[in-house]
């Protein structure tokens, strides 16, 4: 219902669910470096930040910030990644 854009160097694991469908569909960009790794999910308007990891089964309803590691549901931060 609304544009996915998916940057280079950009991994999606198996199971990777990128929900744009809302009573206002709004687009989701995931940017170069960054990793979903198996099951996690993208809620609609969610900008995954350069280099960032959305841990198995993490839930982003919210833009992760760029080279930062998150888990759980909803996503929360659980340390820096190193930029390279």
């Amino acid at each position: 219902l609304a544009p996915v854009t998916i940057a280079d160097q950009v991994c999606l694991a198996q199971g990777v669910s990128l929900y744009t469908g809302h009573h206002r569909p709004r687009p989701i960009s995931i940017q170069a470096h960054s990793w979903l790794a198996p099951q996690a999910s993208l809620g609609p308007g969610v900008i995954v930040g350069e280099g960032a990891i959305l841990d198995a089964g993490g839930v982003a309803i919210q833009s992760l910030q760029p080279w930062m590691v998150y888990r759980g549901n909803p996503a929360q931060i659980v340390q820096r990644r190193v930029a390279f």
